[in-house]
């Protein structure tokens, strides 16, 4: 039991040390590097304190956190340290060069880091401000910057941090009129409505599926900005089977993140900057090819009314064995293609009337109306045997008014 304890024990340290190290790797992994630093105008004159934005080789803007550290220096390597809470993740987002504040570029840089020191001073997680930047009607700070832009800034930031702020994420959603394909004009091709696509936190998106796929001009791609439309085509198949159509759309969208990094000598200032973090994004939906409930007879298979492929027999006892014409095809009773002018042959009632019985365009009995509709005019069948009958009359008469003539002579001669 001892030697158990001692192993599950070991198991465990070995675990942990595995975590952590590999949390240190990617910590050690993600660095900037400060390329240049820029010391902002004295906007407030009685806060002595010097404000420092600084840039990174990647070109991102960060912030001093510690107004009482140490400046950092060019070509100073910091680690990544961790998030800011929501409140400065509220203040990165809405501040420079997020956003414009005033629309002057160092105006809005000292706000955006005066509130940072604020805000963190606050929230007990720095060092307290000075009056100066917090201090309402000071009459040096002739621009009024804390009571328009600070504080009201500071408030909303402490704000974000309770109702527990977050940046929003990055989303895609495909939408689709009609799930249905539909025959194309020229009846090759079973092609969808046009597919739009809605992205947030992404700028464009790319599409998988077995079909191809078409923008609005009708030129085949996958990868689409973020405002392009587009359809999927399949080609009439009578052998194709599966009637679904997937299809996946994928993007990289991007989430708005505050990211603390830390100098290796502690008497400099930590910074803090908007950065992002990439998700990989995926929406998929399912089309369907129209249900085509015909029986047919392709290349030496039976197929039923659900497309399936069967024997003779279960074809001749589940479906409708009748003639057929679809889209320009002549099908015999069988379900098998066949030329027209043998369809006429084996389909003698296709659209024809015989004796006041109506027969439609597969040769099958129909009223009236669905016989106009199918075959626009009655192709009437003569009736032989109406005229026998009559051509017979016709003679007897004939005869009779002979027969008559006949005797009237006869009997005139007789006197």
């Amino acid at each position: 039991m001892k030697n158990i304890t001692k192993f599950l024990s070991l198991t465990l340290v070995i675990m942990l040390l595995v975590v952590f190290g590999c949390t240190n790797v990617l910590a050690a992994n993600d660095t900037i590097t400060i390329k240049s630093s820029k010391s902002l105008s004295k906007l407030i004159t009685n806060y002595d304190e010097v404000m420092k934005v600084y840039k990174t080789t990647s070109k991102k803007t960060v912030y001093s956190m510690q107004y009482d550290k140490k400046s950092l220096k060019k070509d100073q390597k910091l680690t990544f340290e961790g998030y800011g809470d929501a409140g400065l993740l509220y203040i990165l987002e809405n501040g420079y060069p997020n956003k414009k504040i005033t629309g002057d570029t160092e105006t809005d840089q000292y706000i955006t880091e005066a509130a940072i020191w604020s805000y963190l001073g606050q929230t007990e997680q720095g060092k307290e401000v000075s009056t100066a930047l917090t201090k309402e009607n000071n009459d040096k700070d002739t621009y009024g910057l804390v009571s328009n832009y600070i504080n009201p800034f500071v408030e909303k930031a402490k704000d974000a941090r309770y109702n527990n702020y977050k940046a929003k994420m990055p989303e895609v959603k495909t939408n689709v009129k009609d799930t249905v394909l539909k025959l194309s004009k020229n009846k090759k091709y079973y092609e969808s409505d046009y597919i739009t696509v809605s992205l947030k936190g992404a700028k464009k998106y790319s599409v998988s599926t077995d079909a191809r796929v078409l923008d609005e001009n009708g030129e085949e791609k996958n990868t689409f900005k973020a405002s392009e439309k587009f359809k999927v085509i399949v080609p009439v198949n009578k052998n194709n089977t599966n009637p679904k159509v997937a299809i996946t759309v994928s993007a990289k969208g991007y989430e708005n993140v505050a990211k603390i990094y830390k100098p290796s000598d502690s008497k400099y200032t930590k910074v803090i900057g908007l950065f992002t973090k990439k998700h990989n994004l995926k929406n998929s939906i399912n089309l369907t090819m129209p249900i085509d409930k015909t029986c047919k007879y392709v290349e030496g298979n039976y197929h039923d009314k659900n497309g399936n492929i069967v024997d003779e027999n279960t074809y001749k006892q589940t479906c409708n064995n009748i003639c057929k014409v679809i889209d320009n095809k002549y099908y015999d009773k069988k379900g098998k293609e066949i030329k027209e002018k043998d369809f006429e042959k084996e389909c003698k009632n296709s659209c024809q009337v015989d004796d006041n019985t109506h027969y439609g365009i597969d040769g099958r009995k129909v009223d009236e109306n669905t016989f106009n509709k199918e075959c626009g005019h009655a192709v009437v069948v003569p009736n032989t045997g109406a005229d026998v009958s009559t051509l017979s009359m016709l003679f007897g008469a004939f005869l009779m008014v002979l027969g008559l003539g006949i005797l009237y002579k006869r009997k005139k001669a007789l006197y």
